[in-house]
C-alpha cells in the first residue's frame, strides 16, 4: 500500500486556546494565515479569530477552508476564506489586496504546505520545482507583498510568523525552509518582528492509516499537499503551534527572535 501523508482534523475547544489581553488584537487589524484548510493552519486561523483579529485564511482546499471559517465563526471570531493556487502570483496578490480591504494587515502566519517528501534519488526536477514554489517562493512572495502594507503603518508593530517543518528521515531531500529568506528583509524595519517555530513532520505508516481515515472519513487526502498527522497527538500538537503563534504575535513577545519561540 502506498504511504500517504495523513492528517487528523483537530477538535479545537475554545477553552484550550490561548487568549491574550493585547490592544492590537482587535477587528481593525488583519491576520493572514496560509494553509488555513487543515492542521496547524486551521488551528492558527481559529485561534487568531477567537482572539478578536480579523483573520483571512488562504488555501488551495476550498472545502477545508470554509469548514475552518465555520468553526471560527461559531467561536465568535471574524474570518473570511480565499481560495488560491499557491503557485499563482496573481492569486496570491489578489488575496493580499482583499485582506487589505478588511483592515490594517498586521500579522502573517506563513504555514507552508508540505507535499509527501521523497528522497533526492527519486525526486524529479519538476517535483522539486513544485515544492520550491510551495515551501519557499510562496511565503517569500506573501511576506514581500505584505511588508508594503506593514511599512505604511509607521509606528505600529507588525509580525511575521513562520513554520519550519522538520522532516523525519535523513535520506529525505531536505528543502531549506523559507524563514531565513523571508525574515532577512525584516531586519531593517524596527517595527516589524519575525519568529520561526520548528515542528516535527511525520508520515503515517500503513498500520496507522485505518485509524487516521476513521477520524477523517470525509477527507480522503488525495490533495496535492497537506499537513502532517501525529498519531495520538495531532490535536494538541496543532493547538500548541497555534498558541505559540498567538503568543509570538502578542505584545509579550517583543524580545523574542528567530528560533527562540
Amino acid at each position: 500500500m502506498e504511504r500517504k501523508i495523513m492528517e487528523v482534523a483537530p477538535g479545537i475547544e475554545k477553552q484550550e486556546i490561548l487568549f491574550i489581553n493585547d490592544d492590537s488584537f482587535n477587528p481593525d487589524n488583519v491576520c493572514i494565515v496560509t494553509g488555513s484548510a487543515s492542521g496547524a493552519g486551521r488551528a492558527i486561523t481559529i485561534a487568531a479569530a477567537a482572539n478578536n483579529l480579523m483573520t483571512v485564511g488562504i488555501d488551495m482546499d476550498e472545502a477545508g477552508g470554509k469548514e475552518t471559517q465555520r468553526i471560527a465563526r461559531e467561536m465568535g471570531g471574524q474570518t473570511i476564506f480565499i481560495k488560491v493556487d499557491y503557485c499563482s502570483d496573481q492569486q496570491l496578490e489578489f488575496a493580499v489586496n482583499e485582506a487589505a480591504k478588511m483592515g490594517a494587515i498586521r500579522y502573517l502566519a506563513n504555514i507552508t504546505p508540505m507535499p509527501e517528501p521523497h528522497g533526492s534519488e527519486i525526486m524529479s526536477l519538476k517535483e522539486y520545482d513544485y515544492k520550491y514554489k510551495l515551501m519557499m517562493r510562496m511565503p517569500f512572495f506573501l511576506s514581500r507583498r505584505i511588508l508594503r502594507h506593514m511599512m505604511t503603518q509607521h509606528d505600529k508593530t507588525a509580525v511575521i510568523g513562520n513554520i519550519q517543518w522538520k522532516l523525519p528521515a535523513p535520506e529525505t531531500l531536505q528543502l531549506p525552509g523559507s524563514p531565513g529568506i523571508v525574515t532577512f528583509g525584516t531586519r531593517a524595519h524596527t517595527n516589524i518582528r519575525d519568529f520561526t517555530i520548528t515542528s516535527n513532520y511525520s508520515l503515517f505508516n500503513p498500520a496507522s492509516d485505518e485509524t487516521c481515515g476513521s477520524n477523517n472519513a470525509d477527507n480522503p487526502l488525495n490533495r496535492e499537499s497537506s499537513h502532517q498527522c501525529l498519531p495520538g497527538r495531532s490535536r494538541h500538537h496543532y493547538l500548541d503551534i497555534a498558541n505559540m503563534f498567538i503568543f509570538g504575535f502578542s505584545r509579550f513577545a517583543v524580545n523574542f527572535k528567530g528560533g527562540e519561540l
